[in-house]
């Protein structure tokens, strides 16, 4: 998959401070890590958030057991969020 970051995806020690960090280079386990950071913040109160090399980058909303979204990058893996936030709340 997409995910190089050697497990830093899964504890990332910085946030982003200026602009959009999803349009830092994917590249790098840095930028990974920033691209991440910037999803908890935004999505993490609502999704489990990661990205590891079997998957890629995943999400699996908070009270939904066995429902797991997935994306090669951070960018689909927003859109994918955002569309299943937009079917409402778990039951």
């Amino acid at each position: 998959m997409n995910c190089h970051c050697a497990g830093e995806c899964a504890a990332p020690s910085v946030l982003p401070v200026d602009g959009d960090a999803l349009s830092a280079p994917q590249g790098d386990a840095g930028g990974q890590a920033l691209a991440l950071a910037a999803l908890r913040l935004d999505w993490g109160p609502a999704y489990a958030l990661g990205c590891d090399e079997e998957i890629g980058w995943w999400a699996s909303r908070h009270g939904r057991a066995g429902h797991l979204l997935t994306a090669d990058g951070p960018d689909g893996l927003r859109r994918e969020i955002a569309g299943d936030y937009s079917q409402g709340v778990p039951p």
